[in-house]
């Protein structure tokens, strides 16, 4: 028998948008900020990468081995959002990250570059003001990066890419798989990634 006198504590979570739209109670809940999934190489990477939210392994081993593909080899995978979580209509999804706040760059002293998947770029801009990859995607003529905002301790180099699941297909969960290496969401991604390379390299 509960105990009528024990106060509930009220999370971050209970009170979030998500939480109480999501009638299933499906959620995966991470307990604390920054949550590691994956650390390769070097424990003071130069790199983050943050996905929009919580990502089935499948597509994350996809990632890892894209990564690798082109030699990346010390960088640090992080959640945007504590949980992974089906999506309500009208959700305003800037005001989401902010609320949710679960990237705090503080924890990453040595960062050069971060690489957001998708919605992940509202975990740095906090605003509509840049919302989409596809601000980016004019790369002949234009940068295809920006800057952390002027209220950080440092500018960092952020370089948006597609949705994971824009670019890479997983038998067991997409319905019309297809080789999606031939789309121009997979060709931007490799583009960034030569850049990010070059700049780094620059930046020894």
């Amino acid at each position: 028998m509960d105990n009528f006198f024990e106060i509930k504590k009220i999370s971050k979570c209970d009170k979030c948008i998500i939480t109480k739209k999501n009638k299933k109670k499906e959620l995966k809940f991470f307990h604390k900020e920054n949550d590691i999934l994956i650390r390769k190489g070097n424990e003071k990477a130069e790199i983050l990468i943050i996905l929009s939210r919580y990502e089935r392994n499948e597509y994350v081993n996809k990632l890892i081995d894209f990564l690798e593909k082109f030699k990346f080899k010390d960088y640090t995978i992080v959640n945007g959002l504590q949980c992974g979580f089906w999506v309500p209509k009208n959700l305003k999804l800037a005001e989401l990250y902010s609320y949710c706040d679960n990237v705090d760059l503080k924890n990453f002293p040595n960062l050069k570059v971060i690489i957001t998947l998708g919605s992940a770029i509202y975990n740095i801009t906090k605003s509509t003001d840049i919302g989409h990859w596809s601000e980016f995607k004019e790369f002949l003529f234009n940068q295809t990066y920006f800057y952390t905002g002027f209220n950080e301790e440092r500018q960092i180099r952020v370089y948006p890419f597609p949705y994971i699941d824009d670019l890479f297909s997983v038998k067991s969960l997409d319905h019309n798989v297809h080789d999606k290496s031939d789309s121009f969401e997979y060709f931007f991604s490799i583009k960034q990634i030569g850049l990010i390379k070059e700049f780094l390299n620059d930046s020894k």
